[in-house]
């Protein structure tokens, strides 16, 4: 018997989905007639098997869009696909195996439809809000392609615990509320999903793996030599490498004397390993941010500021803002934030500067592990005015609708773990391209 090719291996999987995929695609049209027929009877004085008869049609509907026989067919596909790539032994319900399956496709240029749903870059900040920072969000894999997990709906993020009850100065403790979960498989919006004690960065953050050795440069420096800031190296000229007390971006918790460094116009850079604080990712497809504040001593300053994080870097011209405030950079949200993209043999972090008129400062370096919750990773920082309680962010994802109910999708309803739809596939993206660029046909 010959060995089936990709192709017919993917066919046969787009078949065999091909019936749910439709039975997806058409329950948003049975949702709404079923409702407005629950809605009609009310108060009609209807008996009750009427009731509980449009109730058990919208159960048997939900019944036919089955995750377990889903599942079974997605499983035979993985199957299949690891023996034509000779990895024989790895089981479809090992995450490893799904990680190695997104490795075999990426390689091949094979992708699914992409779900089209919209993930907003930041979350948006409640009017009454008393602190300043962001919520940022990361929304593509290790290899660039778009998340596909996420729900549809509105993430409400509120700080519960600040420094006055009881938290560290900075690190504010927030939850995370999803809307009303779904109450069948008819009706995908809404997770019903509560992530509690979900902390903000700070430069002192040792949580999750993440943080270094004074972060935000507050130990006093100790003689003139390259290691004079403790538990950095200053590559280039140390006279250059001043501590500030006047100007700061912001007092650390524990701090007795809040420092930053001032450097004066030239070229040099001041870097720390990671084997410092014996730094460890959680995994290679962890992504970890770092961000940095700076002030200039006149709006017209010019110059560079690059930041390292192990092989990746990315520039900053801090010639852009015209003023004298605290500035926030931070990497780009993309794929190079993924520990697997800039490892390398012995990674450090490194901040790189070419000032060529006047004194700049920087403070508040923060280097550490994102936050994974509902399909995105995400990055709440406070800024110079700190979080109070009941401050909120908001984050809406919308679109992916079902009407576009293509394959991916069907891996996204196989691969939800929990709630309604129940234990699935390892949560892993596959790769995915826009509609029409897909390699992988939809049902």
């Amino acid at each position: 018997m010959a060995t089936p090719t990709a192709g017919e291996i993917n066919g046969t999987l787009t078949n065999c989905v091909k019936l749910t995929s439709d039975a997806i695609a058409d329950a948003p049209t049975w949702v709404t007639t079923i409702d407005s027929a629950e809605q009609a009877a009310e108060g009609d004085f209807q008996a009750g098997s009427t009731v509980g008869g449009l109730a058990s049609q919208r159960a048997a509907l939900s019944g036919a869009i089955n995750p377990g026989f889903l599942r079974a067919h997605w499983r035979a596909w993985a199957l299949e696909r690891f023996r034509l790539a000779n990895y024989p032994l790895i089981s479809p319900d090992d995450p490893v195996g799904w990680f190695r399956l997104h490795r075999i496709l990426h390689e091949a240029n094979e992708t699914f439809n992409d779900r089209e749903t919209t993930v907003p870059a930041t979350g948006s900040a409640g009017g009454s809000n008393v602190g300043d920072g962001t919520l940022s969000v990361l929304a593509v894999d290790w290899e660039g392609y778009k998340l596909q997990l996420p729900t549809t709906e509105t993430k409400t993020w509120e700080c519960m615990v600040d420094q006055g009850l009881g938290a560290l100065k900075h690190n504010t403790i927030w939850r995370v509320r999803g809307q009303d979960a779904s109450k069948d498989l008819l009706d995908e919006t809404g997770s019903g999903g509560i992530w509690d004690d979900i902390p903000a960065m700070f430069s002192g953050f040792v949580g999750r793996g993440g943080g270094l050795q004074n972060p935000s440069w507050d130990t006093a420096h100790s003689g003139s030599t390259a290691t004079k800031v403790d538990g950095w190296t200053i590559a280039g000229t140390p006279g250059d490498v001043t501590e500030e007390t006047t100007n700061v971006w912001r007092t650390e918790p524990g701090v007795a004397t809040s420092r930053s460094l001032e450097i004066a116009a030239g070229s040099d850079t001041i870097s720390q390993a990671l084997s410092v604080q014996r730094i460890r990712a959680i995994s290679e497809w962890t992504p970890w941010q770092l961000q940095l504040a700076y002030k200039k001593t006149a709006g017209g300053d010019t110059g560079t500021i690059t930041l390292h994080c192990g092989s990746k870097s990315q520039a900053f011209d801090i010639s852009t803002p015209a003023d004298t405030n605290w500035n926030i950079i931070r990497l780009d949200m993309d794929k190079d934030l993924y520990y697997r993209n800039w490892f390398e043999d012995a990674p450090d972090i490194k901040v790189q500067w070419a000032s060529t008129s006047d004194v700049v400062w920087f403070d508040g370096l923060m280097f550490a592990p994102m936050t994974y919750i509902d399909g995105l990773w995400w990055w709440l920082t406070g800024g110079g005015t700190d979080f109070l309680k009941r401050d909120v962010f908001t984050h809406a994802v919308t679109g992916g609708t079902w009407a576009n109910a293509e394959a991916m999708n069907s891996l996204r309803w196989a691969a939800r773990e929990g709630g309604a739809f129940g234990a699935g596939l390892p949560i892993v993206n596959m790769p995915v391209a826009d509609s029409g660029a897909e390699t992988i046909a939809d049902p």
